[in-house]
């Protein structure tokens, strides 16, 4: 697979190779163009393509030898969403993830209290998850974590290591700050687009069921109001096709 360390090395050692060939054959320099290009298109690929593992480790799957899948949502929680999502959780006896933002947790301290007690994982998804932290510095990154990571810690007692970037993006300045906090960086393997307001329920859940596999990690959201009857749809779905629906931590640590 291709790394980030390894394409530069490449686009030097081409770089190179041209300057040689070109101080012995004269040829437009419009050839040089040829893999700066290639290289700006392999970072814009890395960066927003979660599973890629460009820039850093991250896991997208658990093991594909067993029969189980694992239900993450983010940007929660969301007054009157998430709660109703985990009524959903708990009427089916499943445990899901879920990747709060800091500031969101403000307010929603006994939303938090019930995800812990009612068994779910709590991951990290940044304070802010600015449209800009992708330009943020890994010392400002990292901040955003820990503060985020704190404010868990002082209303669950609990610390959470599991990390997603927002919007799935990674880069240098991600993967220097998930080294640095020492943090486990999770991705998926599906995405659900339930962000997509205008997309009925019903073709939400296909799309996922269409792309589900043993050991796939589902990528939802408890910020759409029809998250409950997404939920409860596609559950219903995975268990008739013998699907076991475990806790995130649980199918990648048996990856």
């Amino acid at each position: 697979m291709l790394k980030f360390r390894t394409t530069n090395i490449f686009l030097v050692a081409a770089l190179l190779i041209l300057v040689v060939v070109f101080f012995f054959h004269h040829f437009h320099l419009f050839y040089f163009l040829i893999p700066a290009t290639i290289y700006l298109i392999l970072l814009f690929y890395g960066s927003f393509h979660v599973r890629s593992g460009f820039y850093m480790d991250i896991i997208c799957s658990g093991n594909f030898h067993n029969n189980e899948i694992a239900i993450t949502f983010d940007d929660g929680p969301q007054n009157n969403i998430t709660p109703a999502v985990l009524d959903v959780l708990n009427k089916n006896n499943i445990k899901a993830g879920f990747f709060c933002i800091g500031k969101k947790i403000t307010g929603n301290e006994d939303i938090i209290k019930r995800i812990v007690n009612q068994g779910h994982l709590i991951g990290n998804h940044t304070w802010s998850h600015s449209v800009f932290i992708d330009f943020y510095s890994a010392k400002r990154i990292l901040r955003e974590i820990k503060q985020t990571e704190d404010l868990i810690f002082k209303i669950t007692n609990q610390r959470t290591k599991f990390f997603r970037p927002p919007y799935g993006v990674t880069n240098p300045s991600v993967r220097k700050a998930v080294e640095i906090g020492k943090y486990r960086a999770v991705g998926w393997n599906v995405r659900s687009l339930d962000t997509h307001h205008w997309k009925k329920p019903g073709r939400i859940v296909n799309r996922v069921i269409k792309k589900l596999k043993p050991g796939s990690i589902i990528l939802f959201h408890d910020t759409n109001s029809d998250s409950p009857v997404i939920l409860e749809k596609f559950i219903r779905y995975v268990l008739s096709k013998g699907f076991t629906i475990v806790q995130l931590d649980k199918l990648i640590e048996t990856n």
